[in-house]
């Protein structure tokens, strides 16, 4: 739901004759920005998570 709420939001920056790249451009890092930015904060966390999920036994 989430994804399709995004395309819709990016639809409305472009008409049928023009595209506002720069608002177009400036959603998309605010849509991505976060998702950045908890992947960097918490990368050991996550790395820690992944290897001892892969350990067997």
């Amino acid at each position: 739901m989430i994804t399709r709420l995004k395309r819709l939001i990016l639809k409305n920056f472009s008409d049928q004759y023009t595209t506002d790249y720069a608002a177009m451009f400036a959603a998309i890092l605010m849509a991505t920005l976060p998702t950045i930015l908890l992947t960097a904060i918490f990368n050991k966390r996550i790395m820690a998570g992944m290897t001892a999920g892969a350990i067997k036994g």
